[in-house]
């Protein structure tokens, strides 16, 4: 509701039309994947978070991965 009051409220004050256009195609995607069996389920499955991993070691591992090294 927020997204479509700024909407309104920015038609009314420049009276371009596109961000109108914008969010009502936003609209019809969301309503298009909504009916998508896959989208369904696969946002219907919760995920939970993994343990907490320290940002030097996932760097390392992804170059290692990159120069061949392995993991």
């Amino acid at each position: 509701m927020r997204r479509l009051i700024r909407v309104v409220a920015r038609y009314e004050r420049t009276g371009d039309t596109a961000v109108v256009d914008h969010f009502m195609a936003s609209l019809a995607m969301t309503a298009r994947m909504e009916s998508d069996p896959g989208y369904v389920m696969a946002t219907a499955e919760r995920e939970a978070p993994g343990e907490p991993r320290d940002v030097q070691d996932v760097i390392a591992r992804i170059e290692a991965r990159h120069r061949g090294d392995g993991t």
